[in-house]
């Protein structure tokens, strides 16, 4: 009963204000690369990963998971990205008797952009962008079984040779009920004012999500589903199936499908995600198809080790 009286405070005191200070509401988010899924196995399940966080990623989507690592592991992912971007995330955790350690890095850079100045159709040269994220995450357990967790980062823009920064934070729980077989999640991700390039900023997009994960079948079936909040935004939901068949002795195979929401105003997208991957006890290797319609396909490869 301590459990669900934990993990209901938490859900109230953090998603439920974001949840209203966001509805009704219209406006622009700033540092809008933070929106976009990091690894290939969340994006794969349709980013309803907040109730998964079961490896190094959960730095990035609910730092609470990390206290469930058991050994320290290394995730790198690499994304091909909408119209030339490349999207770049890496995560070190490590488990200590204390809790268990995080630090991150994500990334999206975009070269060869074209320079107009005033009215004129030839370009006058080309720039780049970059936008980053440097985190560091931890995660605890409270009891046998909830754990909570909490994230700083630094966020930076910088768009030819004008740069922009601002602090944001990341709160999480997850809880391991009763049912054996079910995982509920909360987190609530980029907490934090507003990133400025000029005299007036635009807000961090502060999300909410409540998930819930189900394991099936000696751990073989994964099904997950969340409800997000984006401020200034609408609801969104995101599911996602794994199925872990064994290939050969200590090799096994991940087949994934998901679907989110957040594409339904691209013309010609589905939604739909579908992911591929390989795992051994210490490696993993998973490759992810995300399609956003006329914006054309993105393809996530990730590689997970474990010491």
């Amino acid at each position: 009963m301590n459990g669900i009286r934990h993990f209901s405070t938490f859900c109230a005191l953090l998603i439920l204000p974001t949840f209203v200070s966001a509805g009704g509401k219209s406006g622009t988010n700033g540092a809008a690369f933070l929106k976009i899924g990091a690894g290939a196995r969340p994006a794969a399940l349709g980013e309803a990963y907040t109730a998964v966080a079961d490896d190094a990623n959960a730095a990035l989507w609910n730092p609470a998971g990390l206290a469930r690592l058991a050994r320290p592991e290394f995730v790198g992912t690499h994304t091909q990205w909408l119209q030339g971007g490349k999207h770049d995330a890496l995560v070190g955790a490590y488990p200590t008797s204390v809790g268990s350690f995080a630090v991150s890095a994500v990334t999206l850079s975009y070269d060869g952009l074209e320079k107009r100045t005033g009215d004129s159709d030839t370009p006058d040269g080309t720039f780049g962008s970059l936008d980053a994220a440097y985190g560091l995450a931890y995660g605890h357990t409270v009891g046998d079984r909830l754990s909570l967790g909490v994230g700083v980062s630094y966020i930076r823009q910088t768009l030819d040779s004008v740069s922009a920064g601002a602090p944001a934070g990341t709160v999480g729980a997850l809880w391991q009920t009763p049912i054996s077989y079910l995982t509920l999640g909360a987190a609530v991700r980029n907490i934090g004012g507003s990133i400025q390039f000029s005299e007036e900023g635009d807000p961090l997009p502060t999300t909410a999500a409540l998930g819930a994960a189900g394991r099936f079948m000696k751990n073989r079936l994964l099904v997950s589903a969340e409800t997000r909040w984006v401020r200034n935004e609408t609801v969104t939901y995101g599911g996602g199936l794994e199925a872990s068949p064994t290939i050969y002795k200590d090799a096994v195979g991940r087949l994934r499908a998901g679907y989110r929401t957040e594409t339904q105003d691209v013309a010609d997208a589905s939604g739909v995600s579908l992911g591929l991957g390989v795992a051994f006890p210490r490696w993993n290797f998973d490759v992810t198809w995300a399609p956003y319609g006329v914006l054309g396909d993105t393809f996530r490869y990730a590689f997970r080790f474990v010491f």
